[in-house]
């Protein structure tokens, strides 16, 4: 300290909270706004969509969807049996794992609402 002051700029602001001071003096406050979360309900169903629902829990018709998936062709997969530690079960196990994490929901749900569309158009049209 020299004449009671720190020598280095910022010092009379360190040296205030250590005081318990505030170290910004002549300057007004601002409050600023708090941040509100605005917490986004389900769309509930509407009366329609409930009898739908209701009418259609005793017929189920299988929907034929095909998934694109990235795997390692099947000569990588021997040589992986060949090279690796693990056997053959642990392996598929881990493709199968990188398989799914690589699917991305979003894509997936907007695929689903495609194949369903045209099925049911298919299905009440056709």
């Amino acid at each position: 300290m020299i004449d009671g002051k720190l020598p280095f700029p910022g010092s009379d602001q360190i040296n205030a909270l250590s005081l318990g001071e505030s170290p910004i003096k002549n300057k007004p406050v601002l409050n600023t706004p708090k941040e509100t979360i605005n917490i986004v309900e389900p769309n509930q169903p509407s009366p329609l969509e409930e009898l739908v629902g209701k009418l259609s829990k005793k017929n189920i018709e299988p929907l034929h969807a095909v998934i694109n998936l990235n795997i390692p062709n099947k000569d990588i997969f021997n040589m992986l049996i060949d090279n690796a530690d693990e056997d053959k079960e642990d392996l598929m196990l881990a493709i199968a794992r990188v398989a799914i994490s690589q699917i991305e929901i979003n894509k997936l749900q907007e695929y689903l609402t495609e194949e369903v569309t045209n099925f049911i158009n298919n299905y009440y049209n056709g």
